[in-house]
């Protein structure tokens, strides 16, 4: 029976490049990204603080809205500050945990926002083609119940696959046949550059 080396390597946290090939444009970048972020955040909150104290717009159209906008504030938050981080901070080291974490806030809020996006396309439609019965199927326990589930489903629908790969990161073992010797000077130097990725780690 031939024996199996198991290597395991253990990933404490990535290493995050920001936009390779244009270093000397950091801080350009800095200045785009966060003139879209700022510009998308105040537009969004502008829409949700509208909605809220305008009581025209207390309708069912205009609440499917003021969720949208909600999500399409939280999405940019999940991920800009961190690449503004990266790219002027020079704090290119993301936690295995702090990964997941954003990994997941993406795809959930990302879900969120789609199946809003069916709702409200479910609300258009009732509009247009039953505009006499509109106000008896869209009341507004009905947009409640609609735009809670689209949160639920969007916050639940990530849930699975995020946790096997979670599962697989944390538990899992390469098996392979016994490595040859070049096998074994590259797999140390693999070992060596990941350590050195660790913050405080030497290469």
């Amino acid at each position: 029976m031939n024996n199996a080396s198991v290597t395991v390597y253990r990933v404490e946290a990535f290493l995050l490049d920001g936009v390779p090939g244009l270093e000397e444009y950091q801080s350009a970048l800095f200045a785009v990204f966060l003139l879209v972020y700022l510009v998308t955040f105040a537009g969004n909150l502008l829409i949700v603080i509208l909605v809220i104290r305008d009581r025209s717009l207390h309708t069912p159209m205009y609440f499917f809205l003021c969720n949208l906008s909600f999500v399409d504030i939280i999405i940019p938050t999940v991920i800009i500050p961190k690449l503004l981080a990266v790219l002027v901070a020079n704090d290119k080291y993301i936690s295995f945990a702090g990964c997941f974490v954003q990994m997941y806030a993406v795809l959930a809020f990302g879900s969120t926002e789609w199946f809003l996006l069916i709702v409200m396309s479910y609300d258009r439609y009732v509009a247009i083609v039953k505009p006499l019965h509109y106000h008896v199927i869209i009341k507004p326990g009905a947009c409640v119940v609609l735009a809670g589930a689209a949160w639920g489903l969007g916050l639940l629908a990530p849930l699975l696959p995020v946790a096997r790969m979670l599962i697989g990161w944390r538990g899992k073992a390469a098996m392979r046949s016994p490595p040859t010797g070049s096998e074994k000077r590259e797999g140390a130097g693999q070992h060596i550059r990941a350590a050195g990725m660790m913050p405080g780690g030497g290469e």
